[in-house]
């Protein structure tokens, strides 16, 4: 196929440095041609023509594109519009050269289309028990284990977009490590935005040594959130029978408890 003819469309992936493939194409010839589906195509005059359009394959293509080659390759395929992101993603995360990072990102996505597709429940048992069956579909298509599925999805979701496109061509990009420690940090934004620009602008070496030194916000322990539900049963209950109602329930609720109601009642 003419590869002027390809739509290779948008990519969110950067197809990044090809030089090295392009000299072993050139060496041992294109030993895997790139998949394309055939999609019918509007030319402004109501005139329909069919036009290929790249599934698989985008590093190669341009790799064969600096050589100057011409004409490549070609294995057609036909697929629904929602299954090209499926396979793309499924090439990228076999065959491609991804950081943590994009990884990330593409399982993230291909959990999407995956529940588009209306595959994210499966029934597992006779007693109708259901469980995600993604992880389980995309280890088997990519090889990875479900473990390592589940942990770079909730990286990727627990890291927003703008973040994640700032750490690109950072060492963080690549480290399971950092990313883990700033996605477990998703509900505490700011604590995120000021690490990731702390290992930017070099004040911090990596993202785990920026989160350690960023001071923790206050969280609510049991008793604190004990003691502000008993003030505001206090306050809503000024008659004396409910207050002693509520001053039971709570003491046979929380025993613990008990001690400090004992100094309010005297």
């Amino acid at each position: 196929m003419k590869i002027k003819d390809i739509s290779v469309g948008s990519r969110k992936r950067e197809i990044g440095d090809v030089s090295a493939l392009a000299e072993s194409i050139d060496a041992l010839g294109l030993l895997n041609p790139v998949t394309v589906v055939i999609q019918q195509e509007h030319d402004g005059r109501d005139i329909i023509y069919p036009k290929p359009v790249l599934v698989a394959g985008a590093r190669r293509l341009e790799a064969c594109k600096q050589l100057g080659w011409t004409e490549i390759d070609t294995t057609v395929v036909e697929l629904y519009d929602i299954d090209l992101q499926l396979a793309e993603i499924d090439e990228n995360l076999i065959r491609e050269p991804l950081t943590a990072l994009q990884r990330a990102e593409q399982l993230a996505q291909r959990k999407g289309i995956f529940e588009m597709k209306g595959g994210n429940k499966i029934p597992t048992s006779s007693s109708g028990e259901q469980s995600t069956g993604f992880a389980k579909d995309a280890s088997d298509k990519v090889g990875l284990t479900k473990r390592a599925i589940n942990r770079d999805i909730a990286m990727a979701e627990g890291i927003p977009e703008k973040l994640r496109d700032e750490l690109r061509g950072t060492e963080s990009e690549d480290s399971l490590e950092d990313l883990k420690a700033l996605a477990k940090e998703k509900d505490n934004p700011a604590a995120q935005k000021k690490a990731v620009k702390a290992v930017k602008s070099g004040e911090a070496k990596n993202l785990r040594a920026a989160l350690k030194a960023e001071p923790k916000p206050p969280t609510k322990t049991a008793t604190n959130m004990a003691m502000e539900e008993l003030a505001e049963c206090l306050r809503e209950h000024p008659d004396q029978d409910e207050l002693r109602a509520c001053l039971a329930f709570f003491k046979k609720s929380s025993p613990w408890i008990g001690k400090v109601l004992r100094k309010l009642a005297k």
